[in-house]
């Protein structure tokens, strides 16, 4: 039973100070077996109540007492009152402090770095490591990243053409299915009634809840919920990109890199004639617009120049007067 910290001063108060009815005792004593910690906070709270009302007293001689009882009850009562606004001041201390403690000693939860979400139309988008996403429509895709991995969370029906430049394995969590590469092209279906992968070239390791494969290119896996077994298929159609290639996301992606994906989306030749070039860097989106556009973006970003030479684009750095 989740209960709020101010609930959970009264109560304690409530009880220790013997005020507690049967029900509010019952919640109490569930909320100290929920949790190890929570009667770890009640054995502290309790201690120090203890301290300060632990005092014994030599009874009165009896005509003493008689004489001196409505005084005794109003001193008790006074002093009932304030020892449970006392005590009540500590319990709100001591819990306020355990809440601290406990909730800033929790772990971060891990927050993506990249939302694609294809909810009317086929997207293709660049990942943050520069490895590209085709993704079908009512495909949804969050990337993360730590030191150790790129991971990929994913539904519906996308193709990953992933680098290996990082160095770092890129998984992909697909419901019951995880795959595990280095760098190549694969497909991921994660649907209700269809999870599979299939690789068009290199390697990819697919891992289920049971059961594992690796798959090299031509080869797919299909999981049965049903069964939770993988079944291996050879020499399968390659998938069919249904994604407009000219979709693109670079976030502080090399120029070396924008060239080459751009080459590859346009069937060009495009060409750094300057290595000075190499180590530039931007941000950018194009969506469906032509190479030209694209180059004058880039040219007037990165305040280079770019000519057609041939069937080629040569870029180079301007040159000063």
């Amino acid at each position: 039973m989740e209960l709020a910290d101010e609930e959970i001063n009264q109560l304690i108060t409530s009880f220790l100070s013997g005020e507690a009815s049967p029900g509010e005792a019952m919640i109490l004593e569930d909320w100290k077996r929920a949790r190890r910690e929570n009667q770890e906070l009640f054995d502290k709270i309790s201690l120090v109540w203890h301290e300060i009302d632990g005092r014994v007293y030599d009874p009165l001689p009896e005509p003493a007492a008689w004489e001196k009882i409505t005084t005794v009850r109003k001193q008790q009562k006074f002093r009932r009152h304030l020892l449970v606004r006392s005590v009540a001041a500590i319990t709100m201390v001591i819990t306020c402090g355990y809440f601290v403690m406990r909730y800033s000693l929790r772990p971060p939860e891990e927050q993506p770095q990249l939302n694609l979400y294809s909810i009317s139309n086929p997207l293709r988008d660049t990942l943050p490591d520069q490895s590209v996403v085709e993704m079908e429509t009512g495909s949804s895709l969050q990337y993360y990243a730590t030191q150790n991995r790129r991971r990929v969370v994913m539904k519906g029906r996308s193709m990953f053409h992933v680098t290996g430049a990082s160095k770092l394995p890129f998984e992909v969590d697909a419901g019951a299915l995880k795959i595990k590469v280095l760098g190549t092209v694969f497909q991921v279906v994660n649907e209700k009634n269809d999870q599979r992968v299939s690789v068009s070239c290199g390697r990819v390791l697919v891992i289920s809840p049971h059961d594992s494969l690796v798959l090299k290119a031509g080869q797919s896996a299909t999981y049965s919920p049903a069964t939770e077994k993988l079944q291996l298929h050879e020499n399968i159609k390659q998938p069919n990109y249904t994604v407009s290639p000219r979709h693109f996301h670079f976030v502080n992606s090399s120029l070396t890199v924008i060239c080459r994906q751009l080459a590859d989306a346009y069937d060009a030749s495009i060409i750094l004639a300057d290595s000075s070039l190499q180590p530039l860097t931007m941000s950018a989106d194009f969506r469906n617009e032509s190479l030209d556009n694209i180059m004058n973006v880039i040219a007037a970003t990165l305040s280079i120049q770019y000519h057609h030479s041939n069937d080629s684009i040569i870029l180079n750095a301007k040159r000063t007067n």
